[in-house]
């Protein structure tokens, strides 16, 4: 039996009927990645997947990167309790938030460290 490692990325959004879409992918590379309508934000992950006679095995997500925040902009959270209505402002002070991010979407999300900003269309390099 022999393992071999899977790619994976996941979009989150907005919605509450389908708020992550996962889809395989071959690598990690930022600038062939096609970022979904909709999404404002992803992460990769990895599976190691093997196979024994006619069970499959699967291990947990292994390698799982930060947030990928698409299109949006860093907050500190002191400019953010400004504006905030009364359950963000709950959420920022029960959650610990040290800096917030302002999605694509119109909404504010937690920014934690490993997470990052990304542009929604990347400049492929000339060669």
């Amino acid at each position: 039996m022999t393992a071999k490692l899977f790619h994976f990325v996941e979009f989150y959004f907005p919605s509450e009927i389908e708020p992550k879409k996962i889809f395989g992918i071959v690598n990690r590379d930022l600038t062939k990645l096609k970022i979904l309508d909709g999404a404002y934000a992803f992460r990769f992950f990895d599976v190691l997947m093997a196979q024994a006679g006619e069970i499959q095995l699967r291990s947990p997500r292994l390698n799982i990167t930060g947030m990928h925040f698409i299109d949006a902009r860093i907050m500190q959270i002191k400019s953010v309790l400004e504006f905030a209505d009364p359950e963000l402002t709950a959420q920022i002070e029960e959650e610990n938030w040290r800096r917030a991010v302002y999605c694509r979407d119109d909404t504010y999300r937690e920014f934690k460290l490993g997470d990052s900003i990304v542009p929604s269309k990347f400049k492929k390099n000339k060669e």
